[in-house]
Order: structure tokens, then sequence, then C-alpha cells
């Protein structure tokens, strides 16, 4: 009702789950966020426990959380922050707090990560950035609730991308519990590690960080790190009623388009085709491009099961010499595009309303990263992608 009301209105979830590995909540409760509530949500600020409850993914490393929000976003969520992750390095086993000094006890505890994950609404690619913040030994009331309240602040504002607004309500953050600390020393006789091991949280002092809340210092937390690939490469897979240039242009609006656009960015496009030489001659003799454009040329047999070749989409990103991250599959078949999201690559389908599996195949789907009814709505999602800073 609020949105037929407000077509700008945005609905921010925090939810309050559990943390810990331990749900404050009834189970069923997580059924109802995962299949009622995120459809609803722009942005979604779960902790660690939160996403792994919400998308069945077990979270230990950076590609966990990334694949965490990737699901989310197939839920319909278009900003996806993940709070107070403590992440392993990839590939290895130690958990974190498992490091101790030379006398035994333990080391300095390691930063919290904060992934936050954007893709715009009708957007064809994700922005994804970490910050690292330092922590303090204390124990604090109301942090959640105090991040996502400055980072809906300071991203509403006019002129401010959603990663400057992280940075500066992560800032504001540390800066009032490190005000919170200094103002309840004086209490505890300045006792080291008051608070740091379980004891009652301290509530937040607001009022001495107001000027910092303000006016954040930037300098106190991590640098901002730019985890996604740019979109360098499309893979066009087509099906087997695409044997000349005239069906494909028939079944495909703004197929011309769209490949005018790719190649205009000077994306690598390839193609997966039963279409014959002289077909896709025609076709790109429509579109005005070179006969090299589509490189690499690969074939698409007939599907024989339910679960095809990943062998297509990994030719393609081989043949291009770049990552699957930095890569984006297209097709009106849901299990090519299964084998695309296997082998790492975004993944868009073009529905067409037609059937796929026994099921109207609808741009609504929450299987793949994008939907759209036809290829002419993706050429300017696809410029906006490259072009965006």
């Amino acid at each position: 009702l609020l949105r037929e009301a407000n077509s700008e209105f945005q609905y921010w979830c925090d939810p309050v789950l559990g943390d810990n590995g331990r749900l404050y909540v009834p189970p069923a409760l997580v059924d109802v966020y995962r299949e009622e509530v995120l459809p609803y949500a722009h942005a979604l600020l779960p902790n660690q426990f939160e996403a792994e409850q919400l998308t069945g993914i077990e979270i230990r490393t950076v590609s966990d959380a990334r694949r965490a929000c990737a699901a989310l976003h197939r839920k319909g969520v278009k900003l996806v922050m993940i709070t107070s992750s403590q992440l392993m390095p990839e590939g290895s086993s130690t958990q974190f707090g498992d490091d101790r000094t030379t006398s035994g006890d333990p080391g300095p505890a390691p930063p919290l990560t904060v992934l936050l994950s954007r893709r715009a609404h009708g957007s064809v690619w994700r922005r994804e950035y970490l910050v690292e913040v330092p922590q303090l030994p204390q124990h604090f009331a109301g942090t959640g609730d105090l991040l996502a309240a400055l980072l809906v602040g300071w991203d509403l504002l006019p002129d401010t991308t959603t990663h400057a607004a992280l940075r500066r309500a992560l800032a504001g953050v540390r800066s009032v519990l490190q005000a919170t600390v200094d103002a309840s020393q004086p209490q505890a006789g300045r006792a080291s590690g008051q608070n740091g091991s379980g004891g009652r949280p301290l509530g937040l002092r607001l009022l001495p960080a107001i000027d910092l809340i303000r006016a954040p210092d930037e300098s106190i937390i991590g640098p901002t790190m730019r985890l996604d690939s740019p979109l360098r490469g499309v893979l066009l897979i087509m099906g087997p009623d695409d044997r000349d240039a005239s069906d494909a242009m028939r079944r495909w609006p703004g197929l011309v388009p769209m490949l005018k656009e790719l190649h205009g960015h000077g994306l690598r496009v390839a193609i997966a085709t039963q279409m014959g030489p002289g077909a896709r001659s025609l076709l790109l003799e429509e579109a005005g491009l070179p006969a090299n454009t589509f490189d690499p040329v690969l074939t698409n047999p007939p599907s024989q099961s339910d679960a095809p070749e990943r062998s297509i989409p990994m030719a393609a990103c081989q043949a291009w010499d770049l990552p699957p991250a930095a890569c984006l599959v297209v097709s009106e078949s849901l299990a090519d595009l299964r084998c695309g999201q296997l082998s790492g690559m975004s993944a868009c389908l073009v529905s067409h309303g037609q059937q796929e599996d026994g099921q109207l195949a609808s741009p609504t789907s929450t299987e793949v990263d994008l939907a759209v009814k036809e290829l002419s709505e993706l050429a300017p999602m696809i410029r906006d992608a490259v072009l965006e800073e």
C-alpha cells in the first residue's frame, strides 16, 4: 500500500533473528522473513548468522558472503549489508580467535568485516564493497540499530554514493563506541578490559559523539575494497529454433541493438548456437558489425539431460582469458543459466513467456540474477553497468 501511494518508498529491513549461532525467535519466523518479507525489502541489513539463516549458506569466507548476497538479491533485495562478520582467508581452516601470543594469551581481536552489495533497480550488475572495522574489547547494546539508522540517513542524502554512506555510517558508529568507552572508564576505575568478556553491555553515549556522527573521521576504519569485477564479456546461448538469422531476430526482439551496444562498449561477445556460418554472417551484416564480433562461436547441442555441460561457459571464459565473475550469460533456458552460474557467471533469463521445465518462465524468477521479457530491455541495463563508476 505504501508503494502504491509513493513509488519512491523504500523499506529497509534489519532482521532481528539471532546472533552468535543462536536464534532469538521461533525457527518458523525465519521462513516468514525469507518468503514474505524479503520480496518487499529495498535493503536488508543482517548480521553473519542471520544471513546464513536466510540463505542456507554457511558464511566462512568473503566468497561465501558474496554468494549469500547474490542469493538475497535474487529474492528482490536491492541492497544487502552483512554486518559484524568474522571471516577467514580463502582456503583457511583456522577460526578467528585461535591465534595466541607467545604467552598463551589470545591475540588482539580480528577486525569485523562489513560487506555491502548493491544492485540498483533493473541493473544487470552488482557493486560489492568490503570494509574492515577495528574491534573494541567491550560489549555494547544498540550498535546494529545505530548503524542501520546512520546508513539510511547518509544514503538518502543527494549526491552520496551508497559505499560513501557506508564509510560515514561505520566511522560514526566507531566514534560512538569509543566515546562510550571513554565515558564509562572513570566509573570502572579505568580498569582494562572492563566488560570485555560477556559482562553487561554498555549503553551507547550518543551525545558526546554527536559532532563525529555529523562529520565522521573515516581514518579510524579500514579502506574500502571493491570486490566485484567489471562486466567484460557476454555469452549468448541460443536455442535450436534459432537456426537462421530471420528466426533469431524474430524470436529475440532487440538482438541487433544489444549486439551493437556490446560492441560499442568493447565487451567481448560469444555465441553458443546451432546457427550456421552463413546465418551468423547475415545476422552481423544486419547489425552492421564486423564478421569477428562473435568470438568465440560455440556449438550449443540439443540438451540431452537436465544438467547440460558446463563446458560452454567455461570455453567462453577461457577464449576471452576472463574470470567468470566478469562475465554474463544470457539465455531463455534456466538449465543453461544454471550451468553459467555453476561456472561463476552472472545469469540473465530472457523469458519470452515460454515454458521452462514444465513451468512458465517468469521475469520475476528468483533462480537467476536478472530476468527480462525481451533483449530490448537488456541493452540499456548493460550500458548502465559499463558506464557506472
